[in-house]
């Protein structure tokens, strides 16, 4: 199993575009805690810009579905903060 690089998940996130604003969500500084241990598990803490953001939560999944999909990743926990609605998006993600 090959190592995955804080980078290759960086590269990864800057796939996960705002389609108004042109922008990554690693670019707008969405993601406010990235991780990947030495068992290749990744963590990643996303806040929106705003309380009430949708596409910020839209981001957050995108980005959970585009890590599980990295080659030798294993787990892959993604937590939104800051969202109105961030405890019921967070039992969603945990689903994927």
């Amino acid at each position: 199993m090959a190592s995955i690089s804080e980078e290759q998940v960086i590269e990864v996130l800057n796939m996960i575009i705002d389609k108004e604003r042109n922008r990554s969500m690693w670019q707008m500084r969405l993601v406010t805690h990235l991780a990947v241990d030495p068992d290749n598990n990744i963590s990643i803490t996303v806040e929106p810009t705003n309380p009430a953001c949708p596409i910020g939560l839209k981001m957050a999944y995108d980005a959970k579905v585009a890590l599980i999909s990295m080659a030798d990743v294993g787990k892959v926990d993604v937590k939104i903060i800051g969202h109105k609605h961030s405890e019921s998006m967070n039992r969603m993600l945990d689903e994927l």
